[in-house]
């Protein structure tokens, strides 16, 4: 018995395929065709007839990067050809069996929940943070339903006032549309944006997070993603808060927000566990496969 995830990316589509303990077997990765919506299609669907190699393949499902409405199916993304698609049923009549689809972010929420494995009862939030800010939150193993397909949209939360005021800096029109998001200050290039405001130079995140001549720029960031984990607990009050992403995996970064929480928390609330994640990169590619094997009811 196997199950497959594929990982739609800008750039890339990784197919994975794993054992029914969700270790991997085998992978593949292909470019995603930039030309048309039906080349796109074409692309994924080799790679669901790649995975049919496997054998056994009980159930594959697809992460990307968009929000899906939980009712009509539509997928809306900033990055692929498919916005206004409905991805699942265009891909599933093409392969000939159904591909459930997952926001990326919600598939690394599962990946990385170990009870949507085991059935055990928890309350998981993963959080990656990157090229934009956003996660999934589990609950018992199960993605929470919504209304718009939208939760887990951290990034487009508004940044507190506070903070605003304590490191006197802009306020930013985010590329959703709204202004003050933390996506504008704590991804990859909000961090820069965060530099430039603070010492008017503009470092790579890297150095940002790492150089001493911008440790004030680092303290900064990491006051508010700390003020983004208390906004976490204040609404989902997870146990276990998982980071991932190119800024959410620098090293240390669970012992450093925890200490800058210092003042963010209710009185007498305890700070939800915050790890990094176990499985990377891959997270995309199995957690899809997790999901399909749910939606299935073999997993």
């Amino acid at each position: 018995m196997s199950f497959g995830g594929i990982d739609l990316g800008g750039t890339k589509i990784e197919a994975r395929a794993y054992d029914a303990a969700f270790q991997e077997l085998a992978r593949n990765r292909i470019a995603t065709p930039a030309e048309s919506y039906d080349a796109m299609l074409d692309a994924l669907h080799a790679q669901v007839q790649w995975l049919e190699t496997i054998g056994d393949m009980q159930a594959i499902g697809l992460g990307a990067p968009g929000l899906i409405h939980p009712d009509t199916g539509v997928f809306l993304t900033a990055n692929l050809q498919a916005t206004g698609r409905v991805l699942r049923a265009d891909l599933s009549g093409r392969a000939g069996r159904d591909i459930p689809v997952i926001n990326d972010c919600r598939a690394f929420t599962l990946s990385e929940t170990p009870a949507a494995l085991s059935g055990q009862r928890s309350n998981t939030v993963g959080l990656v943070i990157g090229t934009g800010v956003a996660g999934g939150h589990a609950v018992d193993g199960q993605i929470l339903p919504d209304m718009n397909g939208q939760h887990g949209e951290y990034g487009h939360l508004p940044i507190p006032a506070s903070f605003v005021a304590a490191y006197d800096v802009p306020l930013i029109t985010c590329g959703c549309g709204l202004t003050g998001c933390f996506e504008t200050y704590l991804s990859g290039p909000g961090l820069q944006r965060l530099a430039k405001a603070m010492t008017g130079q503009s470092p790579t995140p890297q150095q940002a997070l790492s150089d001493p001549d911008f440790a004030e720029v680092r303290r900064a960031w990491l006051r508010l993603a700390a003020h983004l984990i208390a906004l976490i607990a204040r609404t989902a009050d997870p146990a276990l808060i998982v980071l991932g992403g190119g800024l959410g995996m620098v090293k240390g970064l669970p012992d450093d927000l925890l200490a800058a929480l210092d003042g963010l928390l209710l009185a007498n609330s305890a700070p939800p566990r915050i790890t990094q994640a176990r499985y990377g990169d891959a997270s995309g590619a199995r957690g899809a496969a997790i999901f399909a094997a749910q939606q299935a009811g073999v997993a």
